[in-house]
C-alpha cells in the first residue's frame, strides 16, 4: 500500500468574531497515511504567549495555550483531535460524539523545534481505527487568543468541533510504499 499525503499552508479564517489573522501568520500541516501509521506535522508562527507549565510531552487541555489542532473525522462522529504546542507539548484524543473523549492516543514518536519566528511539531501515531473521510486544522495563538481554522466555521464564539463543516479528506498518492 502506498502512502497518501495531504499537505497545505494557509492563513486561518478567524472564528467567533476574532480579529483577522495577519498574512505572516500562516499555518502549515502535513498528514501522511501509511499502512500501519499516521504521520502528522504542523507549523505556525511563534507568539509572545507563555509556555504551559511543566515539562514537554503530554499536556491535557493544551488548547488553553498556543496550539495547532488537527481533526480527523471518520464515519458518524468518530474522530481524533491532535493538539500540538510550540514548546514540545501535545494532547492526542479519540472522540466518539462531539467533545466526548473516549481515550487518548499515545504517539509512537513526537518532536518539536522552533526558531525565533516559527515552530514545527510532528508525531508518528498508530493508524486510526477508522477511515478518515473529512478533516480540519485549527489554531489558537497569541496572548490575545486568536482562534482560526482552515475551514470557515460559523458562530459568535469559536467552536472547532463543528464536524459538519470539516473538509473532504482527499490525500494524493505519495509514490512511496
Amino acid at each position: 500500500m502506498k502512502s497518501l499525503v495531504l499537505e497545505r499552508n494557509f492563513i486561518p479564517h478567524a472564528c467567533g468574531g476574532d480579529a483577522a489573522f495577519l498574512p505572516g501568520w500562516r499555518i502549515g500541516f502535513r498528514i501522511e497515511c501509511a499502512r500501519d501509521a499516521l504521520f502528522v506535522s504542523v507549523s505556525a508562527p511563534r507568539t509572545e504567549a507563555p509556555s504551559p507549565p511543566g515539562p514537554s510531552g503530554r499536556f491535557p487541555h493544551l488548547w488553553r495555550h498556543d496550539a495547532v489542532e488537527v481533526f480527523l473525522l471518520g464515519a458518524g462522529e468518530t474522530y481524533w483531535e491532535l493538539e500540538f504546542g510550540p514548546h514540545g507539548h501535545y494532547w492526542f484524543l479519540h472522540l466518539e460524539g462531539r467533545r466526548n473523549i473516549t481515550g487518548e492516543i499515545e504517539p509512537l514518536a513526537h518532536s518539536c523545534r522552533s526558531t525565533a519566528r516559527r515552530w514545527e511539531a510532528a508525531a508518528k501515531l498508530p493508524a486510526p481505527p477508522f477511515e478518515v473521510v473529512s478533516f480540519n486544522v485549527a489554531c489558537i495563538l497569541g496572548a490575545q487568543r486568536l482562534h482560526g481554522s482552515l475551514s470557515p466555521l460559523p458562530g459568535k464564539t469559536p467552536d472547532f468541533h463543528q464536524l459538519e463543516h470539516f473538509l473532504p479528506f482527499s490525500p494524493t498518492d505519495s509514490g512511496r510504499d
